[in-house]
């Protein structure tokens, strides 16, 4: 194998590794552009024919581009993807079809509003992630190694 064509195949791969780092990640631009198009009317059919003009026109193709390549490479190296929070810092996703809104509050703690009702709030207190209902009553404590060792598994509370 030439020198040449060795060094070629050496950058080639690193330039890979370096863009596939980040390849798994919340694809919130992609997302987005999804959650946007289910609620775009209130009809099915029509949020179906503007699914397919955005699959044709290739939106959601250069979405999902550009969060392989891009967002999620940032979100892997800095913890946060650029595109998942709201200009006003909130968060939102979809989850088991649920629209899950989360907020920071004035007082630290994060509320989750589901499909538009507010169902908890959460917050930390030392070591330990604090679950309350809105009335403020804990509903449940969990140590901060168990959230992290979840987290690292992708398995919920």
């Amino acid at each position: 194998m030439s020198k040449s064509l060795r060094e070629k195949l050496v950058v080639l791969s690193t330039v890979g590794c370096l863009g596939l780092a980040g390849c798994y990640g919340q694809f919130a631009l992609t997302r987005k552009i999804y959650n946007w198009n289910g609620r775009a009317t209130a009809n099915r059919f029509a949020n179906s024919v503007i699914l397919w003009a955005l699959i044709i026109i290739p939106v959601y193709e250069l979405a999902t581009l550009g969060d392989f390549l891009i967002f999620n490479t940032i979100e892997f190296y800095s913890g946060s993807n650029p595109v998942a929070l709201n200009k006003d810092g909130s968060l939102d996703t979809r989850y088991a079809d649920h629209n899950y809104h989360l907020q920071r509050r004035a007082d630290g703690r994060i509320e989750v509003t589901i499909d538009g009702k507010p169902s908890y709030r959460y917050r930390e207190a030392g070591d330990n992630l604090v679950l309350e209902d809105l009335d403020g009553k804990i509903m449940r404590v969990v140590p901060a190694r168990a959230v992290a060792a979840n987290q690292a598994s992708g398995r919920p509370l």
